[in-house]
C-alpha cells in the first residue's frame, strides 16, 4: 500500500503548516517525496491521504483483501 498526498501543493502546505522544519528541510523533504511518489505504480494499492477517516477505512479494506 502506497500512501499519496492529495497533491504536491497539499503536501507542501502540510509541511509548512506544521512549522517544524526550516526552508532547506522542507525543500529536501519535498524532493524526496516526489522521488518516492514516482514509485507508486510499483505497489498493489495506492491510497490518497486526504481525510483521515476515509484513508484509514480504505487501508483497512485493502488489508482485509
Amino acid at each position: 500500500i502506497f500512501m499519496l498526498p492529495p497533491s504536491e501543493a497539499a503536501l507542501e502546505a502540510r509541511l509548512r503548516d506544521r512549522k517544524t522544519d526550516d526552508e532547506a528541510s522542507i525543500k529536501t523533504r519535498l524532493e524526496a517525496a516526489l522521488q518516492e511518489m514516482e514509485q507508486a505504480d510499483n505497489f498493489d494499492y495506492k491510497v490518497v491521504n486526504s481525510k483521515i477517516d476515509k484513508t484509514v477505512e480504505e487501508i483497512r479494506a485493502y488489508i482485509r483483501k
